[in-house]
């Protein structure tokens, strides 16, 4: 039986990612390709993301061998970590890349004050 090459392919659940300063996020996409691909990942400017105490870059193989998780941890987000970030995927089929936009939210939780009454929790948040 002779096996398929197939060119990337990849999907990306969450294409826009939002995180407050301070905080931890994951980027996430996921590739299928025959031969396995080589996953890495950029910023929108096309450097390659290269592992750091910044950026913990996980791919982790499926079932079939085919499928791939791609995972991309950027710790303690700041100003400059804010924007595009892209998945890539590349075998000798060919290439495919998909975009995840990064975005500030505000940290809810830091201006609440929890207040309990019984078993209920009460969040009150200041402007």
């Amino acid at each position: 039986m002779k096996t398929k090459h197939i060119p990337p392919m990849l999907w990306i659940p969450h294409q826009l990612v939002g995180a407050p300063q301070g905080y931890s996020v994951s980027l996430e996409c996921y590739t299928e390709a025959h031969p396995s691909s080589l996953n890495y990942w950029t910023r929108e400017d096309g450097h390659m993301i290269h592992e750091s105490k910044k950026y913990k870059a996980e791919n982790t193989v499926g079932t079939p061998s085919y499928k791939t998780h791609m995972k991309l941890t950027i710790t303690n987000v700041q100003d400059k970590d804010y924007g595009t970030y892209k998945c890539v995927a590349k075998n000798p089929r060919g290439e495919t890349d998909g975009t995840i936009r990064l975005y500030t939210v505000r940290d809810m939780m830091g201006k609440c004050k929890k207040m309990t009454s019984n078993s209920h929790i009460l969040l009150r948040g200041t402007n």
